[in-house]
């Protein structure tokens, strides 16, 4: 008897992925600022070492207000519209808030860019999420850099609305206390750095003190043990929009560092960004971390 004729598989629906939404509309301020650290090195595939490593700080994002659209410029990944493709969590593991975000990749990525590369951001609009005006950022970007060599650009940011000058409390106390999320220099996203920070200001007298705290946490599963950095050297002028200081822990061979700025009407969150060392029990020895604070007002 004739063989029948197998019924066609139907073909899926085509992609089209939609506009990226990160902030209720309309923005309290869409003049956007980023903070964060990141870095970009060279590696030769199917090796290990991390060759020619440099800072990679230039993640841009920025909001049209015409297209009502978020522009991405992104190291080594080109630049262009944001995109959401799916919802995700910023990370997969331990990640302190749980907090919601998407996918996104930029519209118009430098052709030389191949696989996996990825932009990750923590939309405040959306119901679990704890922050209103500042929202987190992390990317991966690996590209050809040449016959038998890549370049891999990675960071932890955050993104946030800041705060009008004059919104600034001049009397007063406030704590904030949030986030912290971070990347080890020439560990492109195997590792990350996780923990919590918090914020004393003394408006009245333009005093800042604090601490953060942050352990490694592997991909694997693994992690470190939490280490405390206090706030020393600050500085804050009374009625200003930002604000810096040193991180110092124990046995630590040089001060970190840290610098950010109040986000939303009244300062009620702030963002900051960090860089210290770290000390790793894995390469046992102490090595470059950097990332993004993001943090809300309690009182």
């Amino acid at each position: 008897p004739p063989v029948p004729t197998p019924t066609p598989t139907p073909a899926p629906p085509e992609f089209k992925p939609v506009a990226a939404t990160i902030y209720s509309e309309p923005l309290y301020n869409p003049n956007l600022a980023v903070v964060g650290k990141g870095w970009q090195h060279d590696h030769v595939p199917d090796t290990t070492g991390v060759l020619n490593l440099r800072d990679a700080d230039s993640l841009g994002i920025a909001y049209d207000q015409a297209s009502k659209t978020y522009q991405v410029t992104v190291p080594v990944a080109g630049s262009g519209t944001i995109m959401q493709t799916e919802y995700t969590t910023m990370y997969s593991f331990s990640a302190p808030s749980g907090i919601p975000g998407f996918n996104a990749s930029p519209s118009n990525k430098n052709p030389n860019a191949y696989c996996c590369s990825s932009l990750s951001i923590s939309a405040a609009d959306q119901p679990q999420s704890r922050y209103s005006y500042a929202s987190f950022a992390d990317f991966y970007a690996p590209a050809k850099a040449g016959t038998n060599l890549d370049t891999i650009a990675y960071g932890s940011f955050a993104v946030g609305q800041p705060t009008r000058p004059g919104e600034v409390p001049t009397t007063g106390t406030a704590n904030y206390s949030g986030d912290l999320f971070g990347h080890l220099a020439g560990d492109a996203g195997a590792t990350v750095l996780l923990g919590t920070a918090r914020f004393d200001f003394d408006f009245a007298s333009a005093l800042l003190t604090g601490n953060l705290t942050a352990s490694i946490h592997c991909m694997m599963g693994c992690s470190d043990d939490e280490a405390t950095y206090q706030f020393t050297n600050t500085n804050f002028a009374r009625g200003g929009t930002t604000f810096g200081g040193q991180l110092t822990t124990p046995g630590a061979p040089e001060a970190g560092a840290f610098s950010g700025l109040f986000a939303g009407p009244g300062a009620v969150e702030l963002m900051s960004q960090f860089r210290m060392p770290f000390y790793s029990s894995e390469y046992r020895r102490w090595v470059d971390a950097g990332g993004a604070i993001v943090a809300r007002r309690g009182n």
